[in-house]
């Protein structure tokens, strides 16, 4: 297909070689100089930016390729994040897989550049974005025409979708496995005809063969939601992985809807099939195309990956679901036509036609289907019960299943850590002492991966019961808004956590600590960044409640245990003390015979007083850390400085944020808040209600914010286009018209 297929197997030996500056046969792909980039990109020009992630940023450019003169294309400029150490063998990855593709539906590599440390891929530019901004986010969409995207060309793009799967799967020596296939990574030209990206992950397995297996040592890599459960369970990636992680995309493509989130939470409301399917498709789909579709995709999402069709049967599949669609819209077209009083022959269009109805098709095993995926929310939910139960187990060195979670010797943890050199120290709890380190982590001799390693202190015994609640759960966890496990060490005594390195510290250096802050720039927080953590906490804590099989109770939600990596996105740490409950119900409750832990301030009276533990407890918690979001100042430090009460809303609210905050989202946080700190624990939200009406705190500001901006440039005298104000030189907003009544008696409660 354009290059030969051997060539690939070839070229991914490199990403075997011991070298720092990897070689690379450049008469395949071409080499850009860095200041041709910089031309490119008028000097990373940040209003070019197209997307970020976390690899670093795209960029639009306009670049010389050809060596003609007068031709410039426009071209997709990924640049690698220098302290991204994870992205550099995904680049390497992408531009020696790349290279050697050639296929309509894949993207297009035009080049690639290192330089002076810096690691960039250029690809052709795709002017209609992603799929999943048409699906699930249309604010992102450029090209407002094709919105919504109708159902023939939805089915055109899963079609070209599944040739380019096939292709790696089966149209070279090797298979490829992409490892990565979700909306966001097809891409959309200006016909709408998809284009796969995103390698950065894909694996080599053996020559082509169905079912293809490869065992994986390295850290589970993936999107939540579109995860194979043998690939998150026990690190075995197959072809079928992949066929998985499309029937996922079928999904969404059918519901307008995502797989990790809305339609989880479509179940748990008990809508089912067809209710969740896109309104804008009801009536439109064949009901014989729309059995078809959901066969496909039920197929694609079966639990074992021997039983998932490979995916040429699943293009095959397709490409007859389309045919019987054109067929039925063909036939009904011819029948309407009869029945028309008018003979002229011009035929309707398809949204002049009579609707389809689905009485005669049957969605119990698709909905069978839904709500089994529903319970894998990245790692199967049963495997949170089965490792949980190792907590219980006398013994003193304890069973670990560690193709789960890789397991260092003692040896690697010393060597990380310059034998527990104390200038690496960057934290202490009572767990014991946190270390930065590097260590090699998937056995690539050049790369070594910057971690944070906790060690636990050596007289702590409640602390080993600590350890082992961490790593047993943190294995089976993953969410984008959760730490992530690296592995574990247990050695002559010894216990250490690896996790992975988050370079911002935590929430509380930002609110009432700047002196540990090691980035100044996002310094003091602005009330969106604020909003923004606050939302990626609440789902976090959502998931934990509702994304696993047995809910898991936090049990230590503050704001010290909230991490931000470099693009203040939240991790939620701190397991130690967590509690797995009964299967996901509505609140439910664990009775403790051990003594009260938490943090005072941040404890649930219920379980203070009572021992009993439940979902709304790290509910409590979660409206004390929206108190400090928004007061820059914790509970203890308000008693203290105001013990008679005298102190009260909106005085205590962050000088830095008064006037910033618009008066209906300051109104709805309070109300968030207040609700979050009922006494009664029934009376208080789930987090799925409190991570909904954060987003909807979110979309107030927003709104505020653009109204006020037009005002402001309504009536200032200049009558330029000039881009609107920055936030800081805009009025502030006022509080007269606000009751901070209830806020203020809540909070002295």
């Amino acid at each position: 297909m354009g290059r030969t297929a051997q060539s690939v197997s070839r070229f991914f030996s490199l990403r075997k070689k011991k070298q720092n500056d990897w070689a690379f046969p450049e008469e395949l792909c071409r080499r850009f100089t860095l200041a041709e980039i910089r031309a490119a990109t008028q000097c990373f020009d940040r209003t070019l930016v197209i997307g970020e992630g976390g690899f670093g940023r795209v960029y639009k450019g306009r670049i010389k390729v050809d060596g003609d003169e007068d031709r410039i294309d426009v071209v997709a400029i990924k640049r690698l994040s220098r302290d991204s150490v994870q992205g550099v063998p995904a680049f390497r990855a992408e531009v020696q897989l790349l290279c050697q593709l050639r296929h309509p539906n894949l993207i297009s590599l035009v080049g690639f550049c290192q330089e002076n440390g810096e690691r960039i891929i250029v690809y052709d530019y795709m002017p209609n974005g992603t799929l999943s901004d048409y699906l699930l986010d249309p604010s992102n969409i450029k090209n407002k025409d094709p919105f919504p995207l109708t159902w023939k060309q939805r089915l055109k793009i899963c079609i070209g979708v599944a040739r380019s799967i096939h292709y790696l799967h089966a149209g070279v020596k090797h298979a490829v496995i992409h490892r990565a296939v979700k909306c966001s990574s097809v891409l959309l030209d200006q016909n709408l005809v998809p284009k796969l990206s995103d390698f950065g992950l894909s694996k080599m397995g053996p020559p082509v063969l169905s079912n293809a297996l490869i065992k994986l040592t390295s850290r589970i890599f993936g999107t939540i939601g579109y995860l194979a459960p043998e690939y998150a369970m026990f690190g075995q990636l197959t072809e079928k992985s992949d066929v998985y992680s499309f029937g996922m995309v079928l999904l969404e493509v059918l519901c307008a809807k995502s797989v990790s989130r809305e339609i989880f939470e479509c179940v748990e409301r008990g809508e089912t099939f067809p209710a969740i399917i896109d309104p804008f498709l009801i009536g439109k789909v064949a009901p014989d195309c729309l059995r078809k579709f959901m066969i496909i995709a039920m197929r694609c999402g079966r639990p074992a990956g021997a039983e998932r069709p490979t995916m040429g049967e699943v293009q095959v599949e397709l490409e007859c679901a389309l045919e019987l669609q054109e067929r039925a819209d063909t036939v009904k077209q011819l029948n309407e036509l009869r029945t028309s009083a008018s003979t002229s022959l011009a035929p309707l269009p398809a949204h002049d036609m009579e609707d389809y109805t689905y009485q005669n098709i049957s969605f119990s095993e698709t909905n069978e289907i839904i709500c089994n995926r529903c319970i894998v929310m990245g790692r199967t939910a049963q495997s949170v019960s089965r490792f949980f139960s190792l907590r219980k187990k006398k013994q003193k060195d304890w069973a670990f299943p560690e193709e789960l979670c890789r397991r260092f010797t003692l040896a690697e943890i010393s060597a990380a850590t310059q034998c527990f050199d104390q200038t690496l120290c960057i934290g202490e709890s009572v767990f014991g002492t946190v270390y930065k380190g590097r260590i090699k982590v998937d056995g690539d001799a050049d790369r070594k991966d910057v971690v944070a390693i906790k060690r636990l202190s050596g007289d702590s015994i409640q602390g080993v019961c600590e350890f082992r609640a961490e790593v047993q759960l943190l294995c089976q966890l993953r969410h984008p808004n959760l730490i992530s496990l690296v592995g574990f060490c247990q050695e002559n005594g010894d216990c250490f956590i690896v996790y992975d390195y988050v370079p911002n510290g935590t929430l509380s250096d930002y609110l009432f600590d700047p002196s540990n802050i090691k980035n100044k720039d996002p310094f003091p927080l602005t009330w969106k960044q604020r909003l923004k953590i606050c939302i990626g906490v609440a789902r976090s804590i959502h998931y934990l409640h509702a994304g696993v099989k047995h809910a898991v109770i936090h049990r230590d939600i503050k704001c010290s245990i909230i991490l931000l990596d470099q693009n203040l996105v939240p991790k939620l740490s701190g397991f130690a003390l967590s509690k797995m409950g009964p299967p996901v119900l509505s609140n439910p409750l664990i009775k403790l015979n051990l003594p009260v832990s938490g943090t005072i301030g941040y404890l649930d009276p219920e379980y203070v007083s009572s021992g009993q533990l439940t979902e709304k407890s790290d509910v409590f918690s979660f409206g004390m850390v929206l108190f400090d979001v928004l007061c820059a100042k914790t509970y203890a430090k308000l008693l203290i400085e105001s013990p008679d009460g005298s102190v009260i809303f909106p005085d205590m609210i962050d000088p830095f944020l008064k006037g910033k905050v618009a008066p209906d989202c300051l109104k709805k946080i309070m109300n968030i808040a207040v609700r979050c700190l009922h006494l009664r624990g029934a009376e208080r939200p789930t987090m799925g209600e409190v991570q909904v009406e954060l987003e909807y705190a979110m979309e107030l500001q927003e709104r505020a914010d653009a109204v006020k901006q037009l005002k402001e440039l309504g009536t200032s005298a200049s009558t330029s286009l000039a881009p609107p104000l920055p936030a800081h030189d805009m009025e502030d907003y006022t509080y007269e018209n606000i009751s901070f009544s209830e806020i203020n008696e809540t909070f002295y409660a």
